[in-house]
């Protein structure tokens, strides 16, 4: 049975597997990083963090980057500062990690929200 390919427009045999597929190249830390993220280990650390924050988004409450409302407690994620791809090792350290809505925090993976700012943002929550 012939079918028409998604990928490149041309008809092939059903299940032939056509060149012009993305296939994203599976490396050993890519595959740690995904591990982690459905780990107990980081499910709980997630918590204390959306905990010790306050449950509220840090860029928000002060009122930067585009805030419509300053007590954001609603798609609350936590973010990792220095991403988990450039240092696995910060991936539980408390420094590294801030409550953030899910807008800024594409903002923030974009690097539109400048890593020293985020880094400032925890230690303003620490001394509450």
């Amino acid at each position: 049975m012939l079918v028409s390919c998604s990928y490149c427009g041309l008809v092939h045999e059903r299940g032939y597997k056509c060149n012009k597929a993305f296939r994203p190249k599976r490396t050993k830390e890519a595959n740690n990083i995904i591990r982690f993220r459905s780990s107990r280990l980081w499910k709980k650390k997630r918590d204390e963090i959306k905990k010790r924050d306050k449950f509220l988004c840090q860029v928000c409450l002060l009122d930067k980057y585009f805030t419509e409302r300053i007590y954001n407690f609603h798609n609350l994620e936590v973010h990792h500062i220095i991403p988990l791809c450039k240092n696995f090792e910060l991936r539980l350290e408390d420094n590294n990690l801030i409550t953030i809505c899910n807008f800024h925090h594409k903002l923030a993976e974009n690097g539109n929200i400048p890593i020293d700012e985020l880094t400032g943002m925890i230690k303003t929550v620490y001394t509450f």
